[in-house]
Parts: C-alpha cells; sequence; structure tokens
C-alpha cells in the first residue's frame, strides 16, 4: 500500500465549515494488524489398548495452515512423530491441536481431544507333560505369558502333586492337576487361568531273579502283639494275613491274630494300630477305627483317596476307615452269615466270611465273598451290591469261556487292573481265574489246575499252582501271585503271559536276611504292590511283612534276625549288633558293635541287658528308643569301683 493523503470536510448547524484534516496513511505503520480468522477442526479418538500401537492423529486448520499437537498427559501418551501418539500406559490420553496463524491469519482456538487406553489383554500358554511315573524325580513345567510377564503354578490336587516355583513333586499316583495364572499389572490385565492335567502311575515291578531283594520290614517269627508307637522291628505280629499300600507308601496289615489292622508310616518308621482294640466281636461304628472290636480281619485293600477297606470276616462285614475322619463304618454285611441282598443296599445284604477285598480306579469295591463261592461288587455310585462272578451252588470248578456269574470257584483273593478286569484266586481250583472288563467272560489265566510246582519260564495256563491265596496286578498288567503252598512269589508278564518266581525258594523256614530273594523262605498268603513298584508279602506261617525290592540287589534285615529275645510276654528276633569292635554308645543298638556277649536279660519294661564279655562292659538297650549305652564298666577288666559309680568299675562279665 502507497503513502495517501486523506481530506475531511465537516459541515455544522450554521453553515458549511471546511475543516482540512490531513491523514497520511502509511502502509508500514498497518501492517498485520487487520488478518482473517481461522478454526480447527479436530475429530474425537476411539478407546485403544495398551501394546496395540501407535496412534495416527488428522486436524485441519480453515486457513489450510499444518496443525501442531501437544500432549497434556505426559504420563500416559506422548508425541513421537507429526501426529503420531505413542501410547505409554493404560489411562486418559489429552492432545491438544493448536495453529499459531502468521500474517494473514490469526492464531486458531486450541481443541482438545481425549481417549482412553485400556490394559493389554494376555494369554498364557502351557504345555502339557507327558504322563509321569511316580518317583521319577520333580518334574518341571513351562507356560509363558503373551505379555512376557512371569507365569506362576499351583496343584489342585495336593493329594497328588505339589508345586514349588515351576518343580512338581509327585506325592502319590493318581491324576495331577496343575494351574497356570499371570495376575497382570498396571499395563496388563489378568490372563485367564490355564490347567493341565497329567497322570502319575505306579512304578512298574521290575523283579526278576538274581537281581532283587528281600526285606523283612517289620514283625518277628513269634506270635504275639507289641511295638505299637516304636520303629517296626519291634513289632509282633499275630498270622497277617492281608496287606496292603496307600499311595504315600503306608503299609497297611491285616493283623488276624491280633484283631486289628496295623499300620506301617513311610514318613517314620513306626507302627501302630490304625483300626481294632484287640478284643474279638464287633463294635464300634461311627467312632474311631482304633477303638473298634474287629473279628479276625483277614484283607485290606486301599482306594486313591487313603480311605482304608477292612475284610471283617468274623463278622461278615465289609468297614472301612475314612482317610478325612479316622471313623469306621460297615459299608457291607448286616453281620448275619449268609447270602442275600442283591440288587439293595450293600450294608443290608448277607456275606458269608469275606476273605478278601478289592478297589478300582473307579471306587467300586470287590469282595471275596468266599462262604458264599461268589465275587460281590459295591458300586461306589448307588451303593447297591451284586454278583460279579460265581453260581455260589459249590466251590468246584467250572464255568470257563462262559458268563462269569455261571462259574464255580473258591475265591480267596480278588484284584482288579488298570483296564478294570478282575482277577480271583480260585484256591481250591489252583487256578488264577480272569472275569474280563469287557465281556465279563470267566477264564483261566494261571494253573493248569493240578497241585504242585512247574512251569516256569513257560506259558502260565500250563504251569502248577499250589492253594494260591493273594493276588496283585501292577500298572503294566502284570500278575503277582502268592503261590502258599509252594512257599513262592509267582509273576506273570503281561506282555508274554510266561510265569516266573520271583520270590521264596519253596520252603516256609525263616530265611537268613543276606541271601538272594529266590533262596527266602516264607509262607506268603497275599500280596501287595507300592507305587514304586516294591512287593509286599504277608509271611503268615513266620508273623512277619516281608519286602522285595528291586533297587538294591540285596537282602537286609530291620527285624527277625534268628537271635531270639526274652521280651515279656513276647518272644522276638532281632540282629543288636554287628562288629566286635567297641562302638555304637549313644546310637541305634543295631549299629553297635559288641564283643563275645556271653548273656542276656530284660526287665519288664523291655529293656535289654547284654553282658558284653569282650568289652568288659554291661549295655542296656532302650526299649522306648532302640538306643544302647553302657551302664556297668569302663572296659579295663579285673575289680574295681564298688561304692563309685557302675561306668567307673571294672568289670569281667
Amino acid at each position: 500500500m502507497k503513502n495517501k493523503s486523506l481530506l475531511l470536510r465537516f459541515a455544522t448547524s450554521t453553515g458549511a465549515v471546511t475543516v482540512a484534516f490531513l491523514f497520511q496513511l502509511c502502509a508500514a505503520s498497518l501492517s498485520g494488524e487487520i488478518q482473517a480468522q481461522q478454526s480447527i477442526t479436530f475429530g474425537g479418538l476411539a478407546t485403544v489398548a495398551y501394546g496395540s500401537g501407535p496412534v495416527t492423529l488428522t486436524a485441519t486448520a480453515s486457513s489450510g495452515l499444518a496443525v501442531s499437537f501437544t500432549s497434556t498427559t505426559a504420563a500416559v501418551c506422548t508425541l513421537t512423530g507429526y501426529g503420531i501418539v505413542g501410547i505409554l500406559a493404560p489411562g486418559t490420553c489429552s492432545v491438544t491441536a493448536t495453529q499459531l496463524g502468521n500474517s494473514n491469519y490469526a492464531e486458531a482456538a486450541p481443541v482438545s481431544q481425549s481417549f482412553t487406553v485400556t490394559q493389554a489383554s494376555q494369554t498364557i500358554t502351557f504345555s502339557t507333560p507327558a504322563n509321569v511315573t511316580f518317583g521319577s524325580g520333580p518334574l518341571t513345567v513351562v507356560a509363558t505369558a503373551s505379555s512376557g510377564l512371569p507365569v506362576s503354578f499351583a496343584s489342585a490336587t495336593s493329594s497328588v502333586c505339589t508345586v514349588s516355583g515351576s518343580a512338581v513333586a509327585l506325592v502319590a499316583v493318581g491324576t495331577c492337576s496343575i494351574n497356570a495364572t499371570q495376575a497382570g499389572n498396571v499395563s496388563f490385565s489378568a490372563a485367564t487361568p490355564m490347567t493341565v492335567i497329567f497322570t502319575v502311575t505306579p512304578l512298574e515291578q521290575a523283579i526278576m531273579p538274581g537281581t532283587a531283594g528281600i526285606q523283612t520290614l517289620t514283625g518277628n517269627p513269634t506270635a504275639g502283639f507289641a511295638g505299637d508307637g516304636l520303629t517296626s522291628e519291634y513289632a509282633a505280629l499275630n498270622s497277617p494275613a492281608g496287606v496292603a499300600v496307600d499311595g504315600t507308601g503306608n503299609l497297611y496289615i491285616a493283623d488276624q491274630g491280633n484283631n486289628r489292622i496295623r499300620m506301617l508310616s513311610k514318613a517314620t518308621g513306626k507302627i501302630t494300630t490304625a483300626a481294632g482294640n484287640g478284643t474279638a466281636g464287633f463294635s464300634g461304628d461311627g467312632g474311631v477305627a482304633a477303638s473298634a472290636v474287629l473279628n479276625s480281619p483277614a484283607a485290606v485293600a486301599v482306594d486313591s483317596a487313603g480311605n482304608l477297606y477292612i475284610a471283617d470276616r468274623g463278622n461278615n462285614r465289609i468297614r472301612l476307615l475314612s482317610k478325612a475322619t479316622g471313623k469306621i463304618t460297615t459299608i457291607a454285611g448286616n453281620g448275619t452269615a449268609g447270602f442275600s441282598g442283591d440288587g439293595g443296599a450293600a450294608p443290608s445284604a448277607a456275606l458269608n466270611s469275606p476273605a478278601a477285598v478289592a478297589v478300582d480306579s473307579a471306587g467300586n469295591l470287590y469282595i471275596a465273598d468266599q462262604g458264599n463261592n461268589r465275587v460281590r461288587r459295591v458300586s461306589s455310585a448307588t451303593g447297591m451290591i451284586t454278583t460279579v462272578a460265581g453260581h455260589g451252588i459249590n466251590s468246584g470248578f467250572s464255568g470257563d469261556g462262559g458268563a462269569a456269574t455261571g462259574a464255580g470257584f473258591y475265591p480267596v483273593a480278588v484284584a482288579v487292573d488298570g483296564a478294570g478286569n478282575l482277577y480271583i484266586g480260585d484256591s481250591h481250583a489252583n487256578r488264577i481265574r480272569k472275569v474280563s472288563a469287557g465281556t465279563g467272560v470267566i477264564t483261566t489265566v494261571v494253573g493248569n489246575g493240578s497241585d504242585g510246582f512247574s512251569g516256569d519260564g513257560g506259558a502260565a495256563s500250563l504251569a502248577r499252582l499250589s492253594q494260591p491265596g493273594g493276588v496283585a496286578a501292577d500298572s503294566a498288567g502284570n500278575l503277582y501271585i502268592a503261590d502258599q503252598g509252594n512257599n513262592r512269589i509267582r509273576r506273570v508278564s503281561a506282555a508274554t503271559g510266561v510265569i516266573t518266581t520271583v520270590a521264596g525258594n519253596g520252603t516256609n523256614y525263616l530265611s537268613v536276611d543276606g541271601v538272594a530273594f529266590t533262596e527266602g523262605g516264607f509262607n506268603p498268603v497275599a500280596v501287595a504292590l507300592d507305587v514304586s513298584g516294591n512287593l509286599y508279602i504277608a509271611d503268615q506261617f513266620n508273623n512277619r511283612v516281608q519286602k522285595v525290592t528291586s533297587a538294591t540287589g540285596q537282602i537286609w534285615t530291620v527285624v527277625g534276625s534268628g537271635n531270639y529275645l526274652l521280651n515279656p510276654p513276647n518272644l522276638y528276633s532281632k540282629t543288636y549288633y554287628g562288629t566286635a569292635q567297641f562302638s555304637g554308645d549313644g546310637g541305634p543298638a543295631p549299629l553297635a558293635g559288641l564283643s563275645l556277649p556271653v548273656g542276656i536279660a530284660a526287665d519288664s519294661a523291655g529293656n535289654l541287658y547284654v553282658a558284653d564279655r569282650g568289652h568288659k562292659r554291661i549295655r542296656r538297650i532302650s526299649a522306648a528308643t532302640g538306643v544302647i549305652t553302657t551302664v556297668a564298666g569302663n572296659g579295663t577288666g579285673g575289680f574295681s569301683g564298688d561304692g563309685g559309680a557302675a561306668t567307673n568299675a571294672g568289670l569281667d562279665p
């Protein structure tokens, strides 16, 4: 604009007066003072999730000039480039759009928009472990979260498995469920938990001649009752008739002659009475099992929950000891010897001298109803009792190839394998019979019917057995048979059908520990397998329970050395010394050294005193602790010490 002059004329009511004013309009002085207006268009923004990537902003000015953006919530979002918002955290992101104008356009009014940034979702990837064998050691589980945050693990089945960090410890056989969780943080919401389930299977028994060892776990050769609360070597049994092992390795013994069920704790090695007060009779249902009265309990079985089933033979009942409460109840049998009740409630049925019990994986109970020549089944779902094998007419052999309910047999034992097949120890026929789970058809799987011993290394169905007692099946379907008349344990391979002897030398005499298990003598009436595949034998004639293990290849004794000692009112045997060198005071007696022990006596409390001639001492073994100490003699011999402490005296015992 050029400089201009402006003349103004003013008129009044009295006449025209010309007044000249000269204005000089200067372009420079008016520059920037007259500008066009502009506005910003900035639309709303949608909610986004944390981690979903940058947000692109779109805003325009009516002037066409470029718009600038500024974050007013720097903790949540920031500008990383022109119109690009980087997300820093969940929350509310606020952005202001501005246009400052230029020489032609005035500054636009700022426009702000806000949007929500939500927590990001995350997922867990959890790999399912393969089934594992109990005793195989800790298992490591692996899971990852898409967020990269650490995953936590917890066991939903602590009775089977426990978790520490990512290490899973196997507690027992069964189904293990592990939960994986990620709780999230300020940026990520909690993930949906994931669960993996796998099976902990028993260790398959692999006892083969020449590779395993036999061990006396509890009892001594003389019948009696003793040892409760002490380690098992102090225990006395009376005609143990049945054994069972729970998932944690506790051993249960049907101590028939004592009218008790004894338990050997895996954790402590101590023996206690689990059921029965020692009096023959019937009472105690609904109360504490140890106060109940049993009558010649013949067998025991344990289910996956640790509940104990007792064949209370003399009472014609099956009793249940609840793991949860410790109380005992009758679950089958009304106490009257006879046959009745099929199709009804099991406690109302009549049994006749039940000799054995077994529990399948579903909790169904099988009873060798010996006096009725039948096998009865109690449904875990309904509590109803039915006959699943045996016509009940007599104990003669019949029925192979037909329906099991039409067969004849004399059942002394029952077992169920993992597939639900039922095995029956048919003592009179010298056979093991099998009832197929799929068809209900009965067949002979072991024994040709002739009483005797033969067939090792050949087909089991051609072998000879003698009054077979207990039978057990491992996880692979291999059978273990208490071949009582032959004083042996026989094994039938599920893979080949071949029978072998895995324990016993054919005699029932008390064997000497330290020999191969095939050289040991016993009278086996029942067998059981633990979760590690170890075999337990109820040695009825010798009043003890023995263990066959494939782990050591050795035979060693906890009790039953053949050195008989008087412990009123019972005789029992135990090795109390090992070497001639003086040692062991203050420790377990079996580890002590004696030299020429020439005398022995026991007091009324069961403490044992030994004249340790070679060491010139009198040693005492505590009945309460099993610890050995010197109570008299200083080890020098000769005569001295009268009037002083006995341990300072000179002796020549």
